[in-house]
């Protein structure tokens, strides 16, 4: 049986949530056709930070003199195997190990070391509202743990922010000293909720940046 490929890329435009400043949402400008091209074509500029709408990011945000994101191999984000599992949250709630865990084992009973793991709370829904960055679930530190502990490669969700905007502990840098790559913000996770799949997330060739834009596709596999 072939699944449907599902993207869980979120939209970029002008006026989308971002980031405090100094992040700025993007500018989106259409450009003056050249005068030296007739008929004439059409194109736009545009600008933003890397950590803009769904982006994938290295260890290198946190260290200094870690891979770039261009400098890591394909097979870091090309058809990557990945779990991808559901838990309803409400604003501000705090996901936890205990939660997840046993949802992982249910689909990987033979272990998770290198895999991609997702987690869909169903945030995405206020991708267009004020309080998207302000008021998102987040990971509880046991959860930064699972994701080390279990040897996963890649960690994403549909949080903007997977420690506590309020009270934030520090494990976002002891994923990332793991060399764990982080791939967020997230949508459409519900349609994918607890199951095993190929995801490919792959950034923009860009050197010496720890983060880019990324278009996340992610086909559901059997078991």
């Amino acid at each position: 049986m072939s699944f449907p490929i599902v993207d869980l890329s979120g939209p970029v435009y002008e006026g989308m949530w971002h980031y405090a400043d100094p992040y700025f949402g993007p500018r989106i400008q259409r450009m003056t056709p050249p005068d030296w091209l007739n008929p004439p074509v059409y194109w736009e500029s545009l600008s933003m930070p890397t950590q803009t709408g769904t982006y994938i990011e290295s260890s290198a945000h946190c260290f200094e003199g870690d891979p770039a994101i261009n400098d890591y191999p394909l097979e870091r984000w090309a058809n990557l195997p990945t779990v991808s599992i559901f838990l309803e949250k409400a604003p501000g709630e705090a996901i936890f190990a205990h939660e997840i865990e046993p949802l992982i084992d249910a689909l990987c009973p033979e272990g998770t070391e290198g895999m991609g793991l997702l987690v869909g709370t169903g945030w995405d829904s206020h991708w267009r509202d004020a309080d998207f960055t302000t008021d998102c679930p987040f990971f509880d530190d046991s959860a930064a743990d699972l994701v080390i502990d279990r040897k996963f490669s890649l960690f994403g969700g549909d949080s903007p922010r997977f420690e506590n905007p309020d009270a934030p502990t520090g494990h976002l840098r002891r994923i990332f000293a793991e060399r764990v790559l982080l791939l967020s913000p997230l949508v459409r996770l519900r349609e994918i909720a607890n199951c095993r799949g190929l995801l490919t997330a792959a950034p923009l060739a860009i050197e010496i940046a720890n983060a880019s834009p990324t278009r996340a596709l992610f086909q559901r596999v059997d078991a």
